[in-house]
C-alpha cells in the first residue's frame, strides 16, 4: 500500500583534512557528495523495497534542490515539493584522523510551518505515514486532513491532542531523555507518552537494538551489529522494514521483525 512522508532533505558535504587525504584514508568516491536526512534515507529504502512512496519535503530555489527532486524522482518516489527562496541547506561531514563531526547550516525555513501545504489530496490512498516534524500546528492540519491514516511520529511530541490522533511513535533514546526532563527512567518516560493517547512508542538504542512499548508489555529486540556496516543507518533501515510491514497487514510483531532484519542485514 502507498506510504505517505513528511521529513527535511539536506545536501551532504566532505570537509576533509589534507592529512587524511595524504595517508590515503579516504578513496575518491568518499569526496563526492549527495543528500541525506532521516526521512529521505527511509524513502530510498522503501524504495528500494518496492513500496510506493509519496514524499513531502522542503527544497530550495538552487541547482541542489532541482537535483535532489530529480534523484528522488529517478527512485520512482511521488514527490511533492514546497519550494523555499534559499538554497538547499548542507549537512557538512568534518572528517580528520582522529574524529568525525557533523554540522548544518541554517535549516529554520526547512522546516514544516502551518503555512505549508499537506498535499492531502494526492495521499488519499495513503493508509500509513511518516511524519518528521515537531510543529505541532502542521502535525494538526496533516491529522485533519488526513484523519484516517495511521500516522506514526519520528520527533518526541509530548502535545496530548496530537498523542490521541496519531498511531504511534518511533524515536531514538535520546530524544526521549531530552524531553523528560523530570525522570531519568527510559520506561517510566514511555509510559507517560502511552498513557496520553499513543498505542506503541519504539524506543532506538543504536548498537543496543528496539525496545517495544504499549500500555501493557515491553520488550527489548537486540541486533548483531557484526553484520552491520553503518551503524548511523540502523534507525533509518529499521524505520523503513517497519513502515512498510505496517502499510501491508498492520501487524505489529510481523512489523518489528522486518524492522529489525533490515537493521540488522543492511549492507
Amino acid at each position: 500500500m502507498p506510504i505517505a512522508i513528511y521529513g527535511m532533505c539536506l545536501a551532504n558535504k566532505k570537509l576533509i583534512s589534507n592529512t587524511v587525504i595524504l595517508k590515503g584514508k579516504l578513496n575518491k568516491i568518499d569526496l563526492l557528495g549527495d543528500f541525506s536526512g532521516k526521512m529521505y534515507n527511509v524513502s530510498l529504502i522503501l524504495s528500494s523495497l518496492k513500496d510506493e512512496v509519496h514524499f513531502i519535503t522542503k527544497i530550495g530555489n538552487d541547482d541542489k534542490g532541482l537535483l535532489l527532486e530529480n534523484k528522488l524522482q529517478k527512485h520512482l518516489i511521488f514527490v511533492y515539493p514546497i519550494l523555499v527562496s534559499e538554497q538547499t541547506p548542507y549537512l557538512f561531514n568534518i572528517n580528520d584522523l582522529e574524529k568525525q563531526l557533523t554540522l548544518t547550516t541554517n535549516t529554520k525555513n526547512f522546516e514544516f510551518c502551518n503555512d505549508d501545504s499537506t498535499y492531502h489530496l494526492a495521499l488519499q490512498n495513503c493508509t500509513v505515514g511518516l511524519i518528521d516534524s515537531d510543529n505541532i500546528k502542521y502535525i494538526e492540519k496533516v491529522i485533519k486532513n488526513k484523519p484516517y491514516t495511521r500516522w506514526i511520529l519520528t520527533k518526541p511530541v509530548l502535545d496530548e491532542s496530537i498523542l490521541n490522533a496519531v498511531y504511534g511513535m518511533i524515536i531514538n533514546r535520546q530524544d526521549l531523555l531530552q524531553i523528560s526532563l523530570n525522570s531519568n527512567s527510559i520506561e517510566h518516560s514511555a509510559k507517560a507518552l502511552l498513557l496520553k493517547g499513543l498505542n506503541f512508542i519504539i524506543l532506538t538504542l543504536d548498537k543496543e537494538g528496539f525496545i517495544y512499548y504499549d500500555i501493557n508489555n515491553s520488550r527489548h529486540f537486540p541486533i548483531n551489529c557484526d553484520n552491520v556496516k553503518n551503524i548511523q543507518d540502523i534507525d533509518d533501515y529499521f524505520i523503513a522494514g517497519f513502515i512498510s510491514q505496517m502499510s501491508i497487514d498492520y501487524d505489529m510483531n510481523k512489523s518489528i521483525k522486518k524492522g529489525v532484519q533490515l537493521a540488522t542485514n543492511h549492507k
